[in-house]
């Protein structure tokens, strides 16, 4: 007859609590859970920032730039605001949020990048008026998904 599977206490990418055997209060490790989903599921933050709001509203995201304040040694974590307190969730390489405040999605490769800035070209010899325009109207697809930085 072979072991039981034995599960760790979080999951692995996001830390939510697991159950285990004989546990007590089990609806709050499930709501917990269920609260972490539920503020991550979109993948979005209400604004990047070093330090707390002074009142979140219930479910609302973070994304934690250099950790002062209540968020100390919270650097490039998101900061969920759930049942009258912080929660912290690590990111992954790869995830990918899209920030309202900047306007703009970030991807967490080793720490947040952004994307960069482009500028429409200028100069030049040669001026080709068409290509400029296209160009241009990449440029600004780009800017209105949030795939660029918005300032040029």
């Amino acid at each position: 007859m072979s072991e039981p599977f034995a599960f760790p206490s979080t999951t692995t990418n996001f830390a939510l609590p697991l159950l285990f055997s004989g546990q007590s209060q089990k609806e709050f490790f499930v709501n917990e859970a269920l609260s972490l989903i539920d503020a991550t599921l979109a993948r979005t933050v209400t604004a990047s920032q070093s330090a707390p709001p002074p009142a979140p509203a219930e479910g609302e995201i973070f994304r934690v730039t250099s950790g002062t304040a209540e968020w100390t040694d919270e650097s490039d974590k998101l900061a969920a605001w759930i049942g009258g307190s912080w929660h912290f969730i690590s990111p992954t390489n790869g995830a990918l949020i899209f920030d309202q405040g900047a306007g703009v999605f970030l991807q967490f490769l080793n720490g947040w990048v952004s994307p960069n800035t482009l500028s429409s070209p200028q100069g030049g010899s040669v001026i080709d008026v068409e290509a400029r325009n296209a160009i241009d109207e990449i440029i600004q697809n780009l800017r209105s998904f949030g795939l660029i930085d918005t300032e040029a």
